[in-house]
């Protein structure tokens, strides 16, 4: 990664970082695909579904939030100071 690059990251990492960390505990507004197979299935709470990524509007965008916390974590500690 060069200079400038690192720079511009370093520059956003704490914003991303506060965005991350808001998704961690908010279970709604939440998206999901339901498919009904008997009149009883309902549709689980998102903190149901998937127990360890459900603070974002859908899965995916959970798992994203996490590894930018994975990454923005593995940056500063590698970086000096």
């Amino acid at each position: 990664m060069t200079a400038i690059a690192l720079g511009a990251l370093r520059a956003v990492a704490l914003a991303y970082a506060q965005v991350a960390l808001a998704t961690i505990g908010r279970e709604f507004p939440g998206d999901a695909w339901h498919t009904w197979r008997t009149p009883g299935d309902v549709l689980p709470r998102p903190r149901e579904r998937a127990p360890v990524f459900w603070g974002s509007y859908d899965w995916h965008s959970s798992v994203e939030m996490h590894w930018v916390l994975v990454l923005a974590a593995d940056r500063r500690g590698a970086s000096p100071g």
